[in-house]
């Protein structure tokens, strides 16, 4: 099911195809700043590996990220 398509029924693909390119080539120019927030230890790393395909650590045990990260999600 295309939503963007069920979103936005008045548009043309061609509309819609740049509508979608420009919306590409914004993000890639500012990128959005997400900020992760919550009690140590309740899964907030493990989130953020999930949907980012990143490597921030965790551990089963005991809470491990003791600093702020900073990385680039460039995702196709």
């Amino acid at each position: 099911m295309d939503t963007t398509r069920d979103a936005a029924p008045h548009l043309t693909d061609d509309e819609l195809a740049t509508l979608r390119s420009t919306a590409v080539d914004e993000v890639r120019r500012n990128p959005p700043t997400i900020g992760v927030i919550g009690v140590s230890g309740v899964g907030k790393s493990s989130t953020v590996n999930t949907l980012l395909g990143a490597a921030l650590p965790t551990s089963d045990t005991v809470a491990c990220t003791k600093e702020f990260w900073s990385g680039d999600s460039a995702r196709t």
